[in-house]
């Protein structure tokens, strides 16, 4: 009974920990995140309602590769304050070893090892799949957009606006405009002022007292039309409506494990698939069945820090410092993996071995102690203390 009473004692321990840690990290995540759309939100007109969804979004992924970190560094702090509060010796000496101590972490990693497999195969794909859509939308409403004045702004690929000032009334003084998007010929206007017009989803400039030169590609043949008012579409929602790749990150298991090079991207369109499409799908796909696994080993290598050797501070200090260098070793290693698979699939066998080593090297810095050194040292003991107890007998 005592024996539960002190599992669940270490569990809330390491519970505590683990949510102040989780809350910590999930502000710090949400702030970076926050960081790459804050241009759109105060410069482009971006809500506040698609300025959180879209930083939201992003947490799930981000929290599988970081809360493997924090369960880490939560086991090594958690463990080494009961050591350094003579707790863990007081439990060794009522009869719990290492693996019974370990209990409660080992617990605490099989439900978030369940947890990162849920995120990675179903919470994350789904996520990043309405990321995506919502940044490919956010990009193709012109009418979010505010153009800056002495700048060249891309409305969107092929059109270009250059405003040099904007007025008290918001007319944009000096305008420019370069269209790229024609079939057989490209477009520039210049207009002494004009102004941005939204009509419904969709948005257009107004042009007051200017020109209009058309180049044809082929024939580089230029034609000149003087205006004094010109409207130029500046596309809208209509951009939506083209077909948009979807990325590995939201695509389903399935499909990167079964799609092949050479097959069609979509129905309606002839693009296929190419190698490096396929390259970067199985990495994906490994990543996600191995990713999780990262719990388990980050874990070992922290319980073998803690939970081997002497109590004593140096020691101590020394093993942790020893298991943080491992974690940020197999962590970059994991990276570079990752790189070296996204141009060659022999990078995939890497990239196992770079998840499923932490596991190895945990386990045997776990294990092996206790089964091989702790009886090398004991040997020498009996026959330290055997030795006097036969000088005596001889002696009387």
């Amino acid at each position: 009974m005592i024996i539960h009473t002190l599992h669940r004692y270490i569990l809330r321990n390491l519970l505590v920990g683990l949510a102040v840690g989780s809350v910590a990290l999930i502000v710090l995540i949400w702030l970076i995140n926050s960081l790459k759309f804050l241009d759109w939100f105060v410069n482009k007109g971006l809500s506040v309602a698609t300025f959180l969804r879209l930083t939201l979004l992003l947490m799930p992924g981000f929290l599988t590769v970081f809360i493997p970190i924090a369960l880490f560094a939560v086991v090594l702090f958690t463990y080494n304050r009961l050591a350094a509060d003579r707790e863990l010796i007081v439990m060794r000496a009522a009869g719990m070893g290492p693996w019974q101590l370990a209990r409660p972490a080992l617990a605490l990693c099989a439900v978030l090892t369940g947890v990162g497999y849920w995120l990675t195969l179903s919470v994350v794909p789904a996520m990043e799949g309405a990321f995506e859509a919502i940044k490919y939308e956010v990009r193709g409403e012109v009418s979010s957009l505010v153009i800056k004045e002495g700048q060249f702004n891309q409305m969107k690929d092929g059109l270009i606006v250059y405003a040099g000032e904007r007025a008290k009334d918001g007319r944009l003084i000096d305008l420019m405009i370069h269209d790229t998007t024609g079939k057989t010929s490209d477009l520039t206007v210049m207009a002494e002022s004009g102004a941005l017009v939204r009509e419904g989803e969709g948005a257009r400039i107004l042009l007051i007292n200017g020109n209009r030169q058309e180049r044809n590609r082929q024939t580089g043949k230029v034609n000149f039309l003087y205006f004094d008012s010109y409207a130029v579409d500046l596309g809208g929602k209509a951009a939506s409506t083209e077909m948009r790749f979807r990325e590995e990150r939201e695509r389903p298991l399935s499909e990167l494990i079964s799609l092949k090079a050479g097959d069609r991207i979509d129905p309606d369109y002839p693009f296929t698939y190419e190698e490096r499409h396929i390259r970067r799908m199985r990495m994906e796909a490994h990543l996600r069945l191995l990713r999780p696994l990262a719990h388990i080993g980050f874990l070992l290598i922290g319980l073998a820090a803690v939970l081997t050797g002497e109590f004593d501070r140096r020691g101590g200090n020394k093993r942790v410092i020893l298991a943080v260098a491992l974690v940020v070793l197999f962590q970059a290693g994991s990276l570079g993996a990752a790189t070296v698979a996204k141009k060659s699939l022999d990078g995939l066998l890497l990239l196992d071995l770079m998840t499923l080593l932490p596991i190895l090297v945990g386990w045997i810095w776990l294990v092996w102690p206790s089964e091989r050194w702790g009886r090398r040292r004991l040997a020498p003991r009996r026959g330290r203390t055997a030795a006097p107890a036969l000088g005596g007998g001889a002696g009387r």
